[in-house]
């Protein structure tokens, strides 16, 4: 990754250009012998049994992006920002599936793509005293994703043409602060934001030969409304952090599952509210403790029956209660500074997919995937190092209590399910310099 920032001070305003180029590429390799070997020999059964499943995915981009701003000087009354900003995109997504023996299952698949977005913004704050302040921001931005398709040998996915899609997308935010002293701070703030549409794989039926997803999804779009208080006590040893949070999402985009495999959707809306907190502790100044806590009510506001989801149906991958608490305690050892750290970390029921529902005219809708409760789970970590002018040497465990649970879960072909559990207990040694 390469980046450059000039900033030219005219007095009233400074000028800041930040330019930067980005270059990835990684592969992706899975062993999915388990479900595609078995749906092979469900359709292939002259070459049955099928051994071997392995999927290999080659992706990456190229990603320029070019920003202009000019800031005014802090005057305590009226303060304000414009610019504008450019970003172009060129990604590259080769997937393959090799079956042995091989088969014109599923696939080669070249998935070349461009996105391009082209913004302006403003944002101004003007002080009705110090201590009261309220910002207004608006950002128009000019989006475009083009996509091509190109597969061969496949009774799965099908070709897709070259397809642009344009979106033209207005945000704003709204921001009041209430400052009672030097060490607390309230506000409120409503913002809007989108993710942009972009390409789906068109999967076919493999019996009828029938498209059963969509070219493409939709953009989406919220307005999120906050509550929140945040300060540090007299002494500094003390801070904290809470907010309170209302989230409208219209086109909320989604995984779906469609023949065993998963592509993204869009349901009609959502809705997710609840609060997140903060809190940290300076005991002394070598021991400090913090804890987070957080609570999330995120549903379906309707009946989605694409998705076989009921209105009121929390949304997937959404766990309602998650939280952490850390410490961190430094001292020295024969002259060099050292230190001693760990962390908690919990993480409740997650669900994933959804359960099917009747309509009211009596109309059964099936999932799109299947329901399951990723039960919650708690994990801890502990790290010992030191320190000694330019060098770092530290040794840690990750998943002390080697829980197994699982932390992710998906559906895949004729009905299995693929899980990620935890990495069972870890312990390394991490060696820093600096230069």
């Amino acid at each position: 990754m390469h980046r450059l920032t000039i900033d030219y001070d005219f007095g009233f305003a400074t000028l800041t250009s930040v330019t930067s180029f980005q270059e990835l590429e990684f592969t992706q390799t899975a062993d999915l012998t388990i479900p595609f070997a078995a749906f092979a020999d469900l359709f292939f059964p002259e070459n049955a049994p099928h051994t071997s499943a392995l999927f290999v995915g080659n992706l990456g981009w190229d990603k320029f992006t070019q920003e202009v701003r000019l800031t005014s000087e802090s005057n305590g009354k009226f303060e304000w920002l414009l610019g504008g900003y450019y970003s172009n995109e060129e990604g590259f997504n080769i997937q393959t599936l090799n079956l042995t023996p091989p088969e014109p299952l599923f696939f080669f698949a070249n998935f070349p793509s461009e996105y391009t977005e082209k913004a302006v913004f403003a944002n101004g704050t003007y002080y009705f005293t110090p201590n009261f302040d309220a910002s207004f921001g608006i950002r128009y931005s000019d989006n475009t994703n083009s996509v091509l398709l190109e597969t061969r040998d496949s009774i799965l996915v099908a070709p897709v043409p070259f397809n642009e899609v344009e979106e033209k997308l207005t945000n704003y935010l709204f921001n009041m602060r209430y400052r009672p002293s030097d060490n607390m701070s309230f506000y409120a703030r409503a913002a809007s934001g989108y993710r942009p549409g972009g390409a789906n794989f068109v999967l076919l039926d493999p019996v009828s030969g029938e498209p059963i997803t969509d070219p493409q999804f939709d953009a989406d779009s919220l307005w999120n409304y906050d509550l929140g208080l945040k300060g540090t006590s007299a002494n500094g040893r003390v801070s904290y952090d809470v907010a309170v949070f209302y989230i409208d999402w219209q086109d909320y985009q989604i995984g779906v599952v469609r023949g065993g495999l998963s592509v993204l959707g869009n349901a009609d809306s959502a809705t997710s509210k609840g609060f997140e907190g903060s809190l940290n502790l300076a005991a002394t100044d070598d021991l400090t403790f913090g804890a987070t806590l957080s609570y999330i009510d995120a549903t379906l506001d309707v009946d989605e029956p694409d998705l076989g989801g009921a209105e009121g149906t929390q949304l997937p991958n959404s766990p309602e209660w998650s939280g952490s608490v850390t410490f961190n305690y430094n001292f020295m050892v024969a002259g060099v500074q050292a230190y001693f750290g760990g962390s908690w970390r919990y993480v409740g029921k997650t669900p994933v997919g959804f359960e099917g529902f009747t309509g009211d005219d009596g109309t059964f809708y099936p999932s799109s995937s299947p329901r399951y409760d990723i039960p919650s789970y708690d994990v801890a970590n502990l790290n010992l190092g030191f320190s000694a002018e330019r060098f770092d040497a530290s040794v840690y465990v990750t998943n002390l209590f080697d829980d197994d649970s699982w932390v992710n879960y998906a559906t895949n072909f004729a009905g299995f399910a693929l899980g990620v559990p935890m990495r069972p207990r870890t312990f390394g040694v991490v060696l820093r310099a600096k230069f």
